[in-house]
């Protein structure tokens, strides 16, 4: 896929997703973020992944809230999804794995979008050591 198809899909999915959760009454409020690299044992071996945590409180009532993933570096865009059902007031964090990019992938950033939510997208990046 071309970078433009990967756009109008990641477009197309938070259209069905502001659908999906139009009547949820719960509102999801980022209270932290990070992208550190990981491992995951496979086949035998342990491979370099990149994993993008997510500390989310429901600041609204419970209901159903969903999150959109996007990483991007020097080796393409890659993006995770995933629905959940929070109860008001509940905390849970969450862990997006990316095993496409290599060691050498450099330039990594990600976005975070949550609907509904009390803030727009929220962006960072990999600051390596």
């Amino acid at each position: 896929m071309n970078i433009k198809q990967n756009y109008s899909l990641l477009i197309l999915l938070l259209i069905v997703i502001s659908f999906i959760n139009c009547g949820s009454a719960a509102k999801s409020h980022i209270i932290s973020h990070s992208c550190t690299p990981d491992f995951v044992y496979s086949n035998e071996t342990f491979d370099l992944c990149y994993s993008v945590v997510i500390l989310v409180e429901n600041v609204g009532a419970s209901g159903n809230i969903s999150f959109a993933v996007k990483l991007s570096c020097s080796e393409g865009k890659f993006v995770r999804n995933h629905n959940m059902y929070l109860n008001q007031d509940e905390q849970r964090e969450l862990k997006f794995r990316f095993h496409e990019p290599t060691i050498n992938a450099t330039n990594i950033a990600y976005e975070i979008i949550a609907r509904p939510s009390t803030q727009g997208i929220v962006a960072g990046y990999y600051k390596s050591e």
